[in-house]
């Protein structure tokens, strides 16, 4: 599987629903995690996936039920009934006479079978219905998958940045101590004023506590990264961090149709009016009469073993067609075919916005892309210019030919660069990976 950048990947899992079939189990026993293990430990323990897969798996259940409903109804009935007489006076003209209480049982046993035979195709349409509402639930999962991993990799690359910009701020810390040390020399010598002393020991202050912020932040996007994985973090865990893009122009590489028309959002709202109009033209059918075939074989008697022993007697069979007609619904269909046309016209108009939304989210992607590329590419040339500029300065301020305000606006501005650079970068990577997930490529992820 090729990508422009986060290449590797370890966990196998199959389309959707996706299963990852190597869960990992324990992450604070790993010195070392890349994307891919954590967007594994992601899908594997988001409840929002859970739940999609859930109701893609009821769905593919009713999908199955279905097929019992072209095969007949065929039901077998045994029955017994006892009644008891009890003892009772009877007249024979004017004589009376005493009779036994008494006891009368019954039994049978019998097959039916019931099939309709024709019922106007609702049974097909009615099969072409489910799979139309487990094509919804598919593209509900994929959409559901994109929006977890998206919030996870924005977690992971905040943790990065966070990470980076925590130590080139302990960097500048001790860079700026060096320079403490350097002004002190010169101070000393009288070759500078004691006030520059003063003003960078403030801004030695002003970075630990800037260091002091950056620190909770890290810790915070850990904590996060953390919870969204649903596993504990080693102290000696080490983040491996995705590949800058090297890719300056993947607009015109981009097949705008292709991707609006396999966004899941798109293909749920498609299945869902495809699932409308089968209702409306099931509906319509349904004011048809339907015919039902029905037959029996029954067996009757007082005596238990002339119906379960003697097969030859006391039996009885039938056939029959039975056409039924709804008479006093007809109202009901109508208002039933007018909800489903008007719910059909809702969703069509929903359509063709999600259309439209999907082809400017494809474009403001791809080109927020190409600007941050460019961005980046030029923050990055700036490091080696501010670097060279504040050499220059070092030697004037040395000099006593530059003030130390000079001096130290060229010092900042050198080290402001070098943290723009990391931002820059891990904004390119993350509207990178915004274009993979629009593009489709993890949906479903192979195994290496």
């Amino acid at each position: 599987m090729s990508r422009k950048f986060c290449i590797q990947i370890w966990v196998r899992c199959v389309v959707v629903p996706m299963a990852l079939l190597v869960p990992i189990t324990m992450l604070n026993a790993q010195d070392t995690l890349t994307w891919n293990m954590i967007a594994s430990a992601v899908v594997e323990h988001s409840p929002d996936i859970a739940k999609a897969r859930a109701e893609l798996q009821t769905a593919g259940t009713m999908q199955q039920l279905h097929i019992g409903d072209y095969l007949p109804e065929i039901s077998f009935a045994l029955s017994t009934s006892q009644n008891q007489q009890g003892p009772r006076e009877v007249y024979l003209g004017a004589q009376s006479f005493r009779q036994e209480g008494q006891t009368f049982g019954y039994h049978s046993a019998g097959v039916s079978m019931s099939y309709t035979v024709f019922d106007w195709g609702n049974r097909h349409r009615t099969s072409e219905i489910l799979d139309s509402r487990y094509k919804a639930r598919r593209s509900s999962l994929v959409k559901i998958q994109r929006q977890v991993l998206e919030q996870a990799f924005t977690g992971f690359t905040d943790l990065l940045e966070q990470k980076e910009i925590l130590e080139i701020s302990r960097e500048e810390l001790r860079y700026l101590r060096r320079q403490r040390d350097f002004i002190k020399g010169l101070t000393d010598e009288g070759l500078q004023p004691a006030i520059d002393l003063r003003r960078i020991q403030v801004e030695i202050r002003n970075k630990e506590t800037e260091i002091s912020r950056q620190a909770g932040r890290y810790k915070q996007s850990r904590f996060t990264l953390m919870n969204i994985m649903g596993r504990e973090l080693a102290g000696s865990t080490v983040f491996i961090p995705p590949a800058v893009p090297g890719d300056s122009t993947i607009g015109a590489q981009t097949d705008f149709d292709a991707v609006v028309n396999t966004h899941p959002a798109t293909q749920e709202l498609t299945a869902g009016l495809q699932t409308a109009k089968l209702e409306r033209k099931k509906a319509r059918w349904q004011m048809f009469p339907g015919l039902n075939l029905n037959t029996q074989y029954q067996r009757g008697n007082r005596r238990l073993e002339e119906v379960y022993g003697n097969f030859a007697r006391n039996w009885n069979t039938s056939v029959s067609l039975q056409v039924s007609f709804p008479l006093y619904n007809q109202s009901a269909q109508l208002i039933e075919i007018e909800r489903r046309t008007s719910q059909i016209r809702t969703i069509s108009e929903d359509l063709r916005k999600q259309r439209q939304d999907a082809y400017r989210q494809v474009f403001e992607i791809c080109n927020l892309y190409e600007t941050q590329f460019r961005n980046y590419t030029r923050r990055r040339r700036n490091i080696a210019d501010y670097k060279a500029i504040h050499a220059y300065e070092r030697r004037n301020y040395r000099a006593g030919i530059t003030a130390f305000r000079d001096y130290l606006n060229a010092v900042q501005s050198y080290l402001n660069a070098r943290r723009s650079a990391v931002t820059a970068k891990y904004q390119l990577t993350k509207t990178a990976f915004r274009y993979e997930l629009l593009t489709g490529k993890w949906d479903e992820v192979e195994g290496q």
